[in-house]
C-alpha cells in the first residue's frame, strides 16, 4: 500500500477536460477508458445512464481460470464525476459530503442528467498497491426532449385550462384523468415517442391503465410522463389504481423503448399508520420491459408495491436498467421496490423506506422496502437512505421486521454491487445479501463502502453474507441502546457482519471476504439483553460456515456496556449527533405491544465515532495489511492512516 501518492483524492479535486474521450494523466503506463453499459434509447433529458471502466496497464489482473471474484472490481479506487452539479434532496439522513450527485465511487456507477447539453464525464483511477493511476474522460451529448416529442406528440394537461406553459403544437386537454389520457390519446401507438406533460401546481387523477385486460392489440411507444417546466409545486396525482407496463403487441423487443417518470407526486389511498385503504401496485412492468425505466423527482406514498418489475422469465431482458433518482418512495403494504429478471438497477440520492409511524404488523401491513432478485445482474446504490419497520413473518409473539435492502436473493453467480455513500437504519438485519429459501447462494462482486448502518430493537445483526466475493470498508456499523432493547423471544445482538455459505459451494467459500477500516460500535447495555449475558459481538462471525478466505484489518471496535467492555479506542466523538433516528419503536395495530417507546432507539446514538485525539486509533493503521485509501469521506488517508472509517473529525 503506498499512501502519500502525489495525486490528491479529495472529491473536489478532479478536473475534467472538456470534450475528451480516452485517457489522460496518467502514471506508470496505465490508462482507462470509460465504457457506456446502458442508457436511454432517445438520448434526451432526463437521461439515466450507467458507466464501467476498461482498464490497461494496471498490475492488477481480472479474474483467474474458474474464479468469479474480480480483484480490480475491490483493490481500484475509482472517483468519478459528471461534470453536473446538483445536490439530492430527497434523502435526510446523509452527512453533506454524501448528498452532492456530481460524484460517485466505485468500478461501476449511475448518473441521471436534467438539462441538455455536452458533459465531460472523468474518472480518476488509483492502484494503490502500485501508485500507477489514470484518468479517463468521455464526452456525452443529452439532447433536448422537445423535437423529438413535436407537435401533437406531447399531450398537455391542465384541469384549470391554464394552457401558458404548453410547448407549440402540442394536444391541450382539460381532463385531470391521467388514466383515461393515455388511453385516448397514447396506447396503440408504438412507433412514435409520446410524451405527457401534467401543469405544475394541479391535481389529477388515476384510476389505472393496467395495460392489461385491454385486449392483444395493447402496443406502448416510449413514453414520457414529466411536469411541466422547472417554476412551481409538482403535479399531485390521486391514484386509486396503478400504471403498468405489458407491451403485447410491440413491433419491437422493448429494448427499443423508454419509460421516463419526472417530477411528479403519485398518492395512493393505503396507510401505514393505520393498515388501512386500498393497496394497488403503482408501476408495474411485464411483457417486452422498456430499455430504460426511470424515475426522477418523484414521491410515491400509500400503495402495495410502488415498483414491481416481475418481467415474463421467458423474454430476454438483459437490455433493461431502472434508475431511480432523488426521489422518496414509502409508505408501502408489500414492497416499495420488487426488481425481478435479468436486469440492472440504480438507485441514487433517494429515500426508500416505511413511514417513521407505520404499523409493525403482518395483518394490515408487512412489507420491506428493497429486494432485488431474479438473476440481478448489476445493483448500484449510492447517496441514498433507507429505513424498515415493517415485516410479514412472525417471530415469537411478535412481527420480525424485514432488512432494507436484499440483494441477489435468487443466489445469481458473478452478480456485482455496488453499494456507497448511503444510510441504513433497522430491519432484523439491516442490510442483507442473501439467497432466497430456494436458491443457492453463490460467488459474486460485492463493494459495501462508506455507508451508515443503524440496528433497531430487533436487530441481531447488522449486514447478513451469503456470497463471496465481498468488499466491506470505511463503513459505520451501530448496535443503539433503548430503554428496553429487546422484545420477549427476539434474539439478542451477536455479530455485526454475519457471515454464511450455507450450501458449501466450493467458489463461493473461496472467494475472498475482506472486511477493513469499517467502525464497529455496540452501545447495547448489558441489562437490555434477553439471555442473561451480555458478551461481546463479534465483528464476523464466520462460525460452522465453510468460508475460507476471511480477511478481518484495521478497524475500530468500540462496545461500551456489555459483561466486559472494549474502549480501548477510545475517545470516539460522540456530541456531533448526524440525525435523529427514525426507529420509534414496536406498534402493532392488536392490543399487546401497543405502547412501544421503550423499544425505540435513544437520540445521540447515531454519531461518527471518529477518534479524537489520545484514541489508540489514531495513526495505527497496519498498513502491510489491507487498508483503505480514502475515508467515509472521500478524502485520501494522511501519511500515517488511522484504523476506522475515519480520520478525525
Amino acid at each position: 500500500m503506498k499512501l502519500g501518492l502525489n495525486i490528491s483524492i479529495t472529491p473536489n479535486s478532479v478536473s475534467a477536460e472538456t470534450n475528451t474521450s480516452g485517457s489522460s494523466g496518467n502514471t506508470g503506463g496505465a490508462t482507462a477508458s470509460i465504457s457506456l453499459i446502458r442508457r436511454s434509447t432517445l438520448h434526451v433529458v432526463p437521461e439515466g445512464l450507467v458507466f464501467g471502466v476498461d482498464l490497461q496497464g494496471f498490475d492488477t489482473s481480472g479474474p483467474g481460470a474458474g474464479k468469479i471474484y474480480d480483484p480490480r472490481f475491490h483493490d481500484l479506487y475509482y472517483l468519478w464525476k459528471f461534470d453536473d452539479a446538483y445536490m439530492f434532496s430527497a434523502p435526510d439522513h446523509l452527512v453533506a459530503a454524501h448528498r452532492n450527485a456530481n460524484i460517485a465511487y466505485g468500478p461501476w456507477v449511475s448518473h441521471v442528467f436534467r438539462t441538455a447539453g455536452t458533459y465531460n464525464v472523468s474518472c480518476l483511477i488509483i492502484e494503490p498497491s502500485s501508485g500507477k493511476s489514470a484518468t479517463a474522460n468521455l464526452s456525452v451529448v443529452i439532447g433536448n426532449p422537445d423535437a423529438l416529442f413535436s407537435g401533437a406528440h406531447t399531450i398537455f394537461m391542465s384541469p384549470s385550462g391554464s394552457f401558458s406553459n404548453a410547448p407549440a403544437g402540442s394536444v391541450q386537454v382539460t381532463s385531470a384523468s391521467v388514466s383515461d389520457v393515455l388511453i385516448n390519446n397514447i396506447l396503440g401507438q408504438d412507433i412514435v415517442p409520446k410524451r405527457l406533460v401534467l401543469n405544475r401546481g394541479e391535481n389529477y387523477t388515476c384510476a389505472g391503465v393496467g395495460f392489461m385486460g385491454l385486449g392483444e392489440a395493447i402496443r406502448i411507444p416510449t413514453l414520457h410522463i414529466i411536469a411541466a417546466g422547472d417554476a412551481g409545486s409538482r403535479p399531485e396525482v390521486a391514484c386509486t389504481g396503478g400504471l403498468g407496463w405489458n407491451d403485447i403487441a410491440t413491433s419491437g423487443t422493448g429494448s427499443d423503448k423508454d419509460w421516463i417518470i419526472q417530477g411528479i407526486n403519485w398518492n395512493g389511498t393505503f396507510d401505514s399508520t393505520t393498515g388501512t385503504g386500498a393497496d394497488p401496485d403503482m408501476f408495474s412492468t411485464w411483457a417486452n420491459p422498456p430499455n430504460l425505466l426511470l424515475f426522477d423527482q418523484c414521491n410515491a406514498d400509500g400503495f402495495g408495491y410502488i415498483l414491481n418489475n416481475d418481467s415474463i422469465v421467458s423474454q430476454n431482458v438483459q437490455h433493461r436498467v431502472t434508475v431511480i433518482n432523488d426521489c422518496i418512495f414509502k409508505d408501502f403494504r408489500d414492497l416499495v421496490i420488487g426488481e425481478g429478471d435479468k436486469t440492472a438497477h440504480a438507485i441514487l440520492g433517494s429515500y426508500i423506506g416505511s413511514d417513521a409511524n407505520a404499523l409493525v404488523d403482518s395483518t394490515p401491513n408487512g412489507g420491506s422496502p428493497v429486494r432485488f432478485g431474479g438473476n440481478d445482474r448489476l445493483n448500484i446504490i449510492h447517496s441514498s437512505e433507507f429505513f424498515c419497520r415493517q415485516g410479514w413473518s412472525g417471530h415469537g409473539n411478535y412481527i420480525a421486521t424485514q432488512p432494507n435492502v436484499r440483494l441477489n436473493s435468487e443466489g445469481f453467480e458473478g452478480a456485482r454491487a455496488n453499494v456507497q455513500a448511503s444510510s441504513f437504519e433497522g430491519g432484523f438485519s439491516v442490510l442483507s445479501m442473501t439467497r432466497a429459501e430456494s436458491s443457492t447462494a453463490a460467488a459474486g462482486n460485492f463493494l459495501i463502502e462508506k455507508n451508515y448502518l443503524v440496528g433497531g430493537y430487533q436487530t441481531p445483526e447488522i449486514l447478513s453474507l451469503h456470497f463471496g466475493g465481498a468488499t466491506v470498508r470505511n463503513n459505520v456499523m451501530v448496535m443503539p441502546d433503548s430503554v428496553d432493547s429487546r422484545l420477549p423471544t427476539t434474539n439478542d445482538p451477536y455479530t455485526f457482519i454475519g457471515a454464511n455459505n450455507i450450501d458449501g459451494n466450493r467458489v463461493n467459500a473461496d472467494s475472498p471476504i475482506r472486511v477493513y477500516n469499517n467502525t464497529f460500535v455496540n452501545r447495547v447495555d448489558a441489562s437490555h439483553y434477553v439471555g442473561g449475558s451480555a458478551p461481546a459481538m463479534a465483528l464476523v462471525n464466520n462460525a460452522g460456515s465453510s468460508f475460507s478466505n476471511v480477511t478481518i484489518k484495521n478497524n475500530i471496535e468500540h462496545q461500551t456496556a456489555i459483561d466486559t467492555p472494549n474502549t480501548s479506542d477510545a475517545p470516539l466523538a460522540q456530541t456531533d449527533n448526524l440525525w435523529a433516528p427514525y426507529e420509534l419503536g414496536y406498534q402493532t395495530g392488536l392490543s399487546d405491544f401497543r405502547s412501544t417507546t421503550a423499544t425505540s432507539t435513544a437520540i445521540g446514538m447515531i454519531a461518527t465515532y471518529a477518534p479524537l485525539t489520545g484514541s489508540a486509533a489514531l495513526g495505527d493503521a497496519d498498513e502491510t495489511a489491507l487498508l483503505a485509501y480514502d475515508d467515509f469521506y472521500g478524502n485520501q488517508r494522511p501519511q500515517y492512516p488511522s484504523r476506522g472509517a475515519f480520520e478525525m473529525p
